[in-house]
């Protein structure tokens, strides 16, 4: 068994796609979905979750059950399952009853160290291959501190993306509200 920490989880939520306010959540909903580890498995006639995030295989059998034990891979899913919903966390219980928030400081403290060693977590993780917590920080992000960032472009995954539509409205006060 592999437990992590905070600052583990919140550097592989980042580079798996979450960044501002929804990487601290991400990071809440791993701690109440496996308690950050990366064995965690839940098998029912109706679920099989695996890993940090509990994916379900069977709602998305897309993703290799062995594979989500990788919490870099299951990081992608996780986004994907966010992503699929809208940017919205519905499809994770611990979020819609409220679970999540008991770990919101361990969350936030986590986020914080990451941002403390010049990462940007207000915006989207640097591309290319994850070198490890403590790499260099990202190039600036266009649009992050804008008089209206609201209508920011944003580059995810290579792909350009109106920041207000793909994001579910970000409005320049994420620093604010993750304590960066």
């Amino acid at each position: 068994m592999t437990q992590l920490n905070a600052l583990q989880v919140a550097e592989t939520a980042w580079y798996g796609g979450f960044w501002g306010s929804d990487l601290i959540i991400a990071v809440a909903v791993a701690r109440g979905e496996s308690d950050w580890r990366t064995d965690a498995r839940l098998t029912t006639s109706q679920e099989d979750r695996t890993g940090l995030w509990q994916i379900n295989t069977y709602a998305h059998p897309q993703y290799k059950k062995q594979s989500l034990l990788d919490p870099d891979y299951n990081a992608q899913p996780a986004f994907d399952v966010f992503h699929g919903a809208g940017y919205r966390w519905t499809p994770w219980t611990v979020y819609t009853r409220g679970i999540y928030l008991q770990f919101m400081d361990a969350a936030r403290s986590g986020v914080n160290q990451l941002a403390s060693m010049g990462n940007n977590v207000s915006g989207p993780a640097p591309g290319g291959q994850r070198t490890g917590v403590g790499a260099a920080p990202p190039t600036a992000v266009e649009g992050v501190g804008s008089a209206d960032s609201s209508q920011a472009v944003w580059a995810v995954n290579g792909a350009w993306n109106d920041g207000w539509l793909a994001f579910g409205g970000y409005t320049g006060a994420m620093e604010s509200l993750i304590g960066l």
